[in-house]
């Protein structure tokens, strides 16, 4: 062999053996990335359903102060309430958690009808727009299914 020949394969078994370490370490990155993002989904479900829960825990307060036949104190709740379920229903993208949310909107005029007038009925729609909420939060998170990795 000559020298030029004997330099061309150096720098060939140089360059595979870059290689056959490179490729390797590519698809473990890519791997990785797979499973942050799926990572990341999940922890945006985990605490879309914290608020859901601090939001379902936040109904008690006026359906107790119509049982109580407090409507002033239970409107004031109720309108908290109700605007956090907006906020709530504007920030999560999880559909799940949405459309939920979305119905417990739909009943807060029939809610601050009813406890304007000091009707008993607040009573039934507070436990109505709870029970919507119920659902969501005894479900477990949605897993992200195994991310399949991009092809090298």
């Amino acid at each position: 062999m000559t020298k030029k020949a004997l330099a061309a394969a150096a720098v060939l078994l140089v360059g595979g053996a870059y290689l056959f370490g490179l490729v390797p370490q590519r698809q473990r990155r890519l791997a990785l990335e797979v499973e942050v993002s799926s990572l990341g989904h999940r922890l945006e479900i985990a605490e879309d359903r914290a608020r859901l829960g601090t939001i379902f825990a936040r109904a008690h307060g006026p359906v107790e102060l119509v049982a109580q036949r407090n409507y002033g104190q239970a409107q004031q709740l109720s309108s908290v309430f109700f605007d956090d379920v907006r906020a709530e229903a504007g920030r999560t993208h999880e559909p799940a958690f949405r459309d939920p949310l979305l119905g417990v909107l739909a009943l807060r005029d029939a809610v601050t009808a009813a406890l304007s007038k000091g009707d008993p009925a607040a009573l039934e729609e507070l436990r109505r727009a709870a029970a919507l909420l119920q659902p969501v939060l005894e479900k477990p998170a949605a897993a992200a299914g195994p991310a399949k990795a991009p092809p090298p």
